[in-house]
């Protein structure tokens, strides 16, 4: 892994989204130098965009981070043991699904019992070759990236959740709520400028801040298991 081309990667994306809500703000807005006459539907308009983006910036770069990792070749005696808790989504997910329609009790014990082995088998092969991060079952926004996605998604990637701070998941739940709101229909009045303009350049610090926050956790070894402290006696 190459720290300086992950970054590279990281701001190339941050750059070519930062300008189109640019530009499409000036288009909006740039003839109308009063916040106060900002129409409503530009401003709903740039809401649902910028959560677009946030939604799309942090799932690409959680990606990246998560590549970057799986580069690292690490067995998960190396790895922190939530990337190999993410490692293991799918299993996780397939272990825990319902039993399926029309499916009688003694097919439903037969195949819980093999996805119990299939777990155990993978956890056996982790022991002894490098473990590979799916990103697409260990990055999950939903769609509905907020506060409690966004700090989940750091954990399994053993990143302290409180990285960030709680003015940055305060924006995200606003802009994820407005954006939720706009999509269905239930928000038609006008959202505040004052408010609206705070969460526009909080959402843009947050996506520097995810660069920087990353690129630490690569530069110092976040992903790494912990030494074992010597036994005292």
């Amino acid at each position: 892994m190459d720290l300086e081309v992950v970054r590279a990667q990281l701001e190339e994306d941050l750059s070519w989204r930062a300008a189109e809500l640019r530009a499409l703000r000036n288009e909006l807005l740039g003839d109308i130098p009063e916040a106060g006459d900002w129409p409503a539907a530009a401003l709903r308009a740039l809401m649902v965009m910028q959560y677009a983006h946030l939604e799309g910036f942090t799932q690409h770069a959680l990606g990246l981070y998560v590549e970057a990792v799986n580069d690292m070749a690490l067995a998960a005696g190396e790895l922190q043991t939530r990337l190999f808790a993410a490692a293991l989504a799918r299993e996780f997910k397939v272990l825990t699904a319902g039993a399926q329609v029309n499916e009688d009790e003694s097919s439903l014990l037969l195949r819980r019992a093999k996805r119990q082995v299939a777990l155990i088998e993978k956890l056996l092969i982790g022991a002894r070759e490098p473990i590979v991060i799916p990103v697409e079952d260990a990055i999950s926004l939903e769609m509905n990236l907020g506060a409690d996605v966004l700090k989940r998604n750091l954990y399994l990637l053993g990143i302290p959740e409180s990285s960030l701070g709680g003015a940055t998941y305060g924006t995200l739940e606003f802009i994820r709520r407005n954006r939720h709101d706009i999509a269905h229909g239930g928000r038609r009045e006008r959202i505040e400028p004052r408010l609206f303009e705070a969460h526009w350049r909080r959402a843009e610090e947050y996506m520097s801040e995810l660069i920087r926050l990353l690129s630490r956790a690569l530069r110092e070894g976040w992903y790494r298991r912990p030494p074992m402290s010597p036994a005292t006696s």
